[in-house]
């Protein structure tokens, strides 16, 4: 991860939890992230990945607890997608999700699900609720014909 400490040169580091907090529209996520400490002067380095994986999850609580505008934008900006992307997933102009995330108006609750579902696909790695509405949005013109997997 990191060899030499940036504040004092030092290349002796411990592994620990260390606090971390962030503030997206008034509302505060705190929780743990692993880091590596430096013994002598205790700078803290957090792997960009262990970031990521807090912001994933403080998107998914902030969702359900607070469902508002700004989180919005900032659980979409977690899961590393632009406005006009997930506009064009959701069937609305990217002018609405601009909207949205600015408080102009109220996203639709099946907006804010639909993007809770692709966080939580994020912190599992999969991308099941992308894919399913990558299909959506383009239905095929005739009626498909599809195989059934055995139930068993």
């Amino acid at each position: 991860m990191i060899d030499t400490c940036a504040a004092c040169g030092s290349r002796e580091f411990r592994t620990g939890d260390v606090d971390h907090r962030l503030e997206v529209a008034g509302a505060v996520a705190e929780g743990t992230v692993e880091a590596s400490v430096c013994v002598r002067c205790g700078e803290e380095y957090v792997a960009a990945d262990e970031l990521r994986r807090f912001e994933l999850m403080a998107a998914k609580t902030l969702l359900q607890e607070w469902p508002k505008g700004e989180i919005f934008a900032f659980a979409r900006r977690a899961i590393g997608m632009k406005a006009a992307e997930l506009a064009d997933l959701l069937g609305v102009a990217a002018e609405t999700v601009s909207r949205w995330e600015r408080g102009h108006q109220e996203p639709p609750r099946t907006a804010f699900i639909a993007l809770l579902m692709m966080v939580l696909d994020a912190l599992g790695g999969g991308d099941v609720t992308r894919t399913a509405l990558d299909r959506m949005a383009s239905t095929p013109s005739a009626p498909p014909r599809v195989r059934v997997p055995d139930a068993a």
